[in-house]
């Protein structure tokens, strides 16, 4: 498919679906107000985005799943669906991204998972009110990227890897939110975020053993002074035994 200075809008389902290997060169089109989906491109095919606008959609904007790749360059997501992040790259699939913005949705602007990657360069990302880039179990690289005026972080990373490399972060309650095994390198502003987060988790699994520690201290503690109560009682009774013999005799 070779698409120019076109517009696809008000669609009862996609706006356009690419699936089973296809290809498409896709220039100067907008998406918008699809009831699904506005761009879907599975099952390994690819995609080259150049100048196009995609807004208020009912799902994602634009969503890589099965192994797809997709170029994207000078182009424009914003307001979707709460639910839904803007860009979402899921299953081994691939997004290379370059002078774009994401713009103003709840959801995260960006969202790659399942061992997905990719590079996202020269961007800008803001207004986002869930972690405006969502990194689960994978690794792309972000790199000299405007991360903004957001709400809980500019980038969550979970179980991740690959790189961010002088990116610019303001306007959040965190920049960056680390979970899990992490093997991201951060290079330029917060390059000790990592660095810090293995220090907290590293404290909190000492308090832990020290509490299990404690808790197995006092359980202990508390079997023998147990022991020891059954066993004043076995000697009382053996005593009141033996007296109650001694009067019977009597």
């Amino acid at each position: 498919l070779s698409m120019k200075h076109s517009s696809v809008f008000e669609g009862a389902h996609y706006g356009l679906w690419l699936t089973e290997r296809s290809s498409a060169t896709i220039a100067h089109c907008r998406f918008f107000d699809n009831e699904l989906n506005q761009l879907v491109v599975a099952d390994f095919s690819e995609a080259t985005l150049d100048d196009v606008d995609v807004f208020n959609g009912r799902q994602s904007g634009l969503y890589i799943i099965d192994g797809s790749l997709v170029h994207l360059t000078n182009s424009s997501f914003y307001h979707h669906h709460d639910a839904y992040p803007q860009l979402f790259v899921s299953n081994g699939s691939q997004l290379n991204m370059n002078e774009s913005k994401v713009i103003d949705s709840y959801e995260s602007g960006i969202r790659f998972e399942k061992q997905s990657y990719g590079l996202i360069e020269h961007c800008q990302i803001n207004g986002h009110y869930e972690a405006q880039i969502d990194i689960r179990n994978s690794s792309p690289t972000i790199r000299e990227t405007f991360i903004q005026d957001g709400g809980t972080c500019a980038i969550r990373l979970l179980h991740a890897g690959g790189f961010i490399e002088n990116c610019f972060f303001t306007g959040h309650e965190h920049n960056i939110a680390i979970g899990g095994s992490c093997e991201t390198d951060i290079i330029g502003q917060e390059a000790d975020a990592l660095r810090q987060y293995e220090e907290a988790l590293s404290q909190t699994i000492d308090m832990d053993a020290g509490l299990k520690g404690e808790e197995l201290h006092n359980a202990l503690k508390k079997a023998q002074e147990t022991a020891d109560r059954d066993a004043r009682t076995a000697e009382i009774v053996g005593l009141v035994e033996q007296l109650e013999e001694r009067l019977g005799k009597k």
